[in-house]
């Protein structure tokens, strides 16, 4: 079972991929939004979350942003 502020987390990086998809905001808006988020659940990281799973979760959905060919930043996931 994750912690709330994990499921958070998801959704945050979700809701960041689709902001890309529908061009409200650029690559390094997503990627510094990321890198926030992430930051600010470590804060506050539960034992029972996956963080590496989280991390992987991330990257993915960067690939996908970096896919784009709107941005075709095949670095961001990097």
């Amino acid at each position: 079972m994750s912690s709330p502020q994990y499921v958070e987390a998801v959704r945050s990086v979700d809701d960041l991929g689709r902001r890309c998809h529908a061009r409200e905001i650029g690559a390094a808006d997503f990627s510094n939004a990321v890198a926030d988020l992430f930051f600010a659940y470590l804060a506050d990281e539960d034992p029972r979350d996956d963080v590496l799973g989280l991390v992987d979760y991330c990257l993915e959905v960067a690939r996908e942003v970096c896919d784009l060919t709107l941005f075709a930043d095949r670095v961001l996931p990097y």
